[in-house]
Order: structure tokens, then C-alpha cells, then sequence
């Protein structure tokens, strides 16, 4: 099955999760990177995607140690060409997560959730990537109808991923990504919230939006 990921610029864990779950975090981090579990209006796995967007943003050196060789070992095969060492893009994901650390969180919001649950949907029901449409319509439109304002607002896609860990690690990597849009998204120090949504998919089987916030002057350190 193809997996890959699209960009546009602009589960409840208890206290007993097991410490080899969290990697290199500690039990508090895991905790405290769960700012979706109140969010009933989300699924399991769309909270887990919130939790590992704010692990990489919490401390982005224990993230690449924790997840990064899990998620290489497990996808591997999906790459044209494999991802070794000497990938460029791993190699730069590493000099860029060591620098993240102490990035303040992101908080789900409804609005954001539903503008991502719609595009999910449309991509999924008419087998679709990017960020159009199937009526024809842009990002910055379905910002508009949605949201009121298309301001400070970016989105990422990924094809093929269910997973939390996998779907973040994936769009962390950004292979073959040249502008590496998908990573400066995520690591964007103003974003401050995120509207997240997996939904079938008659191609890829599953895809996620995750459509962020960052308020305007989040957004010029971008």
C-alpha cells in the first residue's frame, strides 16, 4: 500500500502506560503532551496525534531517540529507496529536532477539527490527495467557509497512516520533501492549536488532516 503526505504552507493513555511506550519521556511529559483528552468529539488515535506533535515539540532530541529508529525499522519498506543513516533527510530531521525543546503546546479547537474532518471526508470519499476540493475549491476558500478567516492557518496530509507515531514520524521525515514544509509546520514555534482527522480512504485506505493555528506572530517565525 503507498503511503505519503501532502503539504500546504500558510488515544487516552492511564498513568500505568508502560515506560517503554514513552521512550525517553517521562511519565509527566507523556501526561502533560495529552492536551486532546478531553476532546470527546475525537477519536482515540486523533488525541495520540495531538500527544506525539506536542512530544516532538516538547523535547525534539528524546523524540528522534524514542520513536524515530521504531517507526525507520517498522516502514522501511515502504520507500523507493530505504532510509539509512546517510539519508539526508534523517540526517537533517536530527539537527533540527536537537534544537527543538520547550516549544509550548498544541490544543485541539472544534472549528479546526471540523474544517480537517471535512477535507479528510472529501479526499477519502472521492479519492483525492492535496488540498482542493472535490468541488473545485481551495485551501484558502474551505479556510473562509469554515473558519471565517484563512490567516495564520496551514495544513498537512498524510496517505496511508493510521497510526499516531507513525503519521507524525512520517510527517517529521519529510522524505523527499525538498522544502520540508511538513517538519516546519510541526515545529513551528507560534502554533498554538490544531484541528486533527483520520478518515477512510478508497485509495490509501486511511489519510489525516491536521490543520494548525498559529496566530500572526507564530506565524512570521515561520
Amino acid at each position: 500500500m503507498k503511503r505519503f503526505c501532502c503539504l500546504l504552507f500558510v488515544i487516552s493513555m492511564t498513568t500505568s502506560v508502560h515506560s517503554q511506550d514513552r521512550g525517553l519521556f517521562s511519565l509527566d511529559e507523556w501526561e502533560k503532551a495529552n492536551t486532546a483528552a478531553g476532546a470527546d468529539y475525537l477519536s482515540t488515535e486523533e488525541k495520540e496525534v495531538f500527544r506525539y506533535l506536542n512530544l516532538a515539540r516538547t523535547d525534539g532530541e528524546k523524540f528522534f531517540d524514542s520513536f524515530l529508529e521504531i517507526y525507520i525499522r517498522d516502514n522501511n519498506d515502504l520507500y523507493s529507496e530505504k532510509i539509512d543513516s546517510k539519508n539526508s533527510y534523517l540526517i537533517s530531521l536530527k539537527k533540527d529536532l536537537n534544537k527543538i525543546n520547550g516549544l509550548q503546546l498544541i490544543f485541539p479547537d472544534k472549528r479546526l477539527f471540523k474544517a480537517a474532518e471535512y477535507h479528510a471526508n472529501d479526499m477519502g470519499k472521492m479519492g483525492t490527495t492535496g488540498h482542493n476540493s472535490s468541488d473545485g475549491s481551495g485551501f484558502f476558500d474551505r479556510m473562509r467557509l469554515l473558519m471565517g478567516t484563512e490567516y495564520y492557518l496551514s495544513e498537512n496530509c498524510s496517505y496511508g497512516y493510521g497510526n499516531a507515531v507513525d503519521i507524525v514520524c512520517n510527517l517529521l521525515l519529510d522524505n523527499g520533501i525538498p522544502s520540508l514544509g511538513h517538519r516546519k509546520n510541526i515545529l513551528n514555534p507560534g502554533q498554538n492549536k490544531a484541528g486533527i482527522s483520520i478518515r477512510p480512504h478508497t485509495v490509501y485506505e486511511t489519510n489525516c488532516v491536521i490543520d494548525f493555528y498559529c496566530g500572526p506572530e507564530g506565524f512570521l517565525k515561520k
